[in-house]
């Protein structure tokens, strides 16, 4: 019971201690809950009133912090301006890094130009003491650069790409930039060497020994002069090697001031050479619509350009082909060959027994039938035994029949009383074409009259002549030559005719009228009884580059003492 009634006080001593627990802490929290209630009344006020204290601080990073708790403060207006105040905490914040950042840059750049103030300084200041240790050594210029470029006989700039191919070297020209490093211009002689890529010196005929040339100059005070010194090229040292040349430079006392390099480069090709070829050898080939040859055709093609090339042949269809020059292409190109075109033409005759050529060439007795043709124009010409000819130029086109159908005429004339008629007219001109049967009323045969006059030996003669079934007409005069004076009046005759004749073209029945001034020779032969002449023969040619006309006559009439007035038939025939 003791133990019982212990614990029972233990228990009752422990409840008693956590109910005072819990009234200390209820009195402590009501006694707090007046004044908690009266700050977070005036939250928003005091929270703000920090962030801007910050602002004025320029802490914006601690600004914005606070005006982000005003944010939360249970009396915060509806209306507020944290937010316009946020981003213009922001914007500060950013002006205020930028500005530290503009203002290290130019720290960093104001110690940078200090810097290179000092190296300059420093630089020029060692080239103060270079100058007075080369000035003690004779030396009166600094070379600061030299170019090496391409020039013409005149020094012209040939290409300006800075670039030297061997191909393109005419001159090459030195050009120093230099400075002058006494305080007055000064005359002196350069001497230049030049080396090779295989090391040998280049030497022209008046080169100074040791040297490949010298040149004279004035040395100018100051800085940034240039001087162009003397070009050399295959006139003076063959031509140019692909490789490295050497360009030393010495003073007027033997001393080496300088040494420059410049490269030499082989060029590289431009053009491919191919060559174009066709299996039909009378082929002609066209690279670009231009002729490039017959067959085969050599040529240099700009690499990268493409090229049409074509095989062409009269009556055949071309044939092409299409390529773009690279160094790897074929050099031999092989192009295919033109394809024949082909008509027919079919030839007959009004006749039996007519040879036909064409183009010259006996091809049978018409009719003709030629098939396989190649397309073109080509002329046929037929013969028969006393006959025209027939001539026609006949175009054959593709896949299509000609035809060309002749007909003959018949040549018509009357019989002469010689068998063998051009031996007669033979008499009078050579080499004699053609002569018709004697008097050819239905063509030729013509009427007119004559009058000669004749002194002693020497007279003229007059004569006309006009066809009878055409209009050929001719007139004639000259000199007479009197052989003979007795019963047999024998007389030559010589002088100029103009002659007016028509042509008729049996192949097409076209009729052609020519004049023609012609020259005029011949004889008359005349019968004197009694100072009578009863009758005389007179024949001759009259003649031009073209035409020769021979003709031959009988006259009736009547001479008194050296006159003769006659009328006479003749027979003529005009020749080509």
């Amino acid at each position: 019971m003791k133990d019982l009634y212990l614990n029972r006080r233990i228990q009752d001593r422990i409840s008693n201690k956590y109910i005072g627990v819990a009234l200390t802490m209820m009195f402590v929290i009501f006694c707090s809950i007046h004044p908690l209630q009266a700050q977070q009344d005036d939250c928003y006020k005091s929270t703000r009133a920090t962030a801007v204290n910050y602002m004025n601080k320029k802490d914006y990073t601690n600004a914005v912090k606070y005006f982000n708790l005003a944010k939360g403060c249970p009396d915060k207006p509806a209306k507020n301006d944290l937010d316009a105040k946020i981003k213009e905490c922001e914007k500060l914040k950013a002006k205020v890094i930028k500005d530290k950042k503009d203002a290290e840059e130019k720290r960093r750049r104001d110690a940078e130009e200090a810097r290179i103030r000092e190296e300059q300084e420093r630089l020029q200041h060692e080239l103060e003491e270079e100058r007075e240790l080369r000035l003690a050594k004779r030396a009166y210029m600094q070379i600061t650069s030299v170019r090496f470029i391409n020039v013409d006989a005149n020094g012209n700039a040939i290409t300006n790409s800075g670039i030297l191919y061997w191909q393109d070297i005419k001159y090459i020209l030195p050009i120093l930039e230099y400075d002058g490093l006494d305080n007055y211009d000064r005359s002196t002689t350069l001497y230049c060497k030049i080396y090779k890529p295989n090391g040998s010196m280049v030497s022209f005929s008046d080169s100074p020994s040791g040297y490949s040339y010298h040149f004279p100059m004035t040395v100018k005070s100051g800085y940034d002069h240039e001087q162009r010194l003397s070009s050399w090229g295959s006139k003076d040292g063959g031509t140019f090697n692909e490789g490295t040349y050497t360009f030393e430079i010495y003073n007027e006392f033997g001393e080496k001031i300088d040494t420059r390099t410049f490269t030499v480069f082989d060029k590289p090709p431009t053009t491919v050479s191919v060559t174009f070829r066709v299996a039909d050898r009378e082929a002609n080939l066209f690279v670009n619509n231009s002729y490039a040859g017959k067959g085969t055709a050599i040529m240099d093609l700009a690499l990268g350009k493409t090229y049409t090339v074509e095989a062409r042949k009269t009556s055949h269809t071309s044939q092409s082909v299409t390529v773009t020059a690279s160094k790897s292409m074929n050099t031999t190109i092989d192009i295919p060959s033109p394809e024949p075109i082909y008509g027919s033409l079919s030839i007959t005759a009004s006749k039996k027994n007519v040879d036909v050529y064409v183009n010259d060439k006996f091809r049978g007795q018409a009719p003709v039938q030629l098939d396989q043709l190649l397309i073109g124009d080509y002329s046929v010409k037929m013969k028969k035994d006393k006959h025209y000819d027939f001539t026609q130029t006949v175009t054959v086109k593709a896949n299509q029949r000609s035809i060309v159908n002749a007909e003959m005429q018949r040549i018509r004339h009357t019989p002469w009383l010689f068998r063998r008629p051009e031996n007669f007219a033979k008499v009078f001109i050579e080499p004699v074409y053609a002569f018709d049967y004697g008097l050819n009323f239905d063509k030729w045969g013509s009427a007119g009259g004559h009058f000669t006059y004749c002194g002693s030996h020497l007279g003229f003669f007059a004569q006309y002549l006009h066809g009878i079934e055409s209009d050929n007409k001719s007139y004639s005069g000259g000199l007479v030559l009197r052989l003979t004076d007795d019963i047999i009046d024998l007389q030559l005759l010589g002088g100029v005719a103009y002659n007016s004749y028509t042509e008729v073209d049996y192949n097409y029945y076209n009729i052609y009228q020519k004049n023609a001034w012609m020259g005029n020779a011949g004889m008359r032969i005349g019968w004197i009884s009694g100072g009578f002449s009863w009758w005389d023969i007179m024949g001759g040619v009259m003649f031009d580059g073209n035409h020769k006309t021979p003709y031959v006559g009988l006259g009736l009439g009547t001479t008194l003492t050296a006159a003769l007035v006659g009328l006479g038939v003749y027979g003529a025939n005009s020749t080509k």
